[in-house]
């Protein structure tokens, strides 16, 4: 697309957006915000999706988007470590504690 039309389509995006929200659950980049995003980050060549397929299902490899703006990669899901206890246990709330059951 040449520079002067893509400027122009990224404004009526824009415009859209603003009064239809039609990108509110688009996949936006989180470094320069455009939804220039690819999905998962492999190359479209002849046996690379196989690949990369399978490295996702064995859990290999992790699914990632792709900006193809800014290059930036992120992950599907942002895994997030368990609250833990003094004896580093994951704390389980809303689970009876032993001692208060007792009395």
């Amino acid at each position: 697309m040449p520079e002067p039309d893509a400027g122009r389509a990224q404004g009526l995006l824009a415009e859209w957006d603003a009064a239809d929200h039609l990108l509110e659950q688009a996949v936006v980049c989180p470094e320069c915000k455009l939804v220039q995003v690819e999905f998962p980050q492999i190359t479209r060549k002849f046996l690379m999706p196989a690949l990369g397929g399978l490295l996702f299902k064995m859990h290999i490899a992790e699914k990632e988007f792709y900006c193809h703006n800014c290059h930036h990669t992120w992950p599907l899901s942002v895994k997030v470590d368990p609250e833990l206890d003094l004896f580093n246990w994951p704390v389980k709330h809303g689970a009876s504690n032993v001692s208060e059951a007792r009395h």
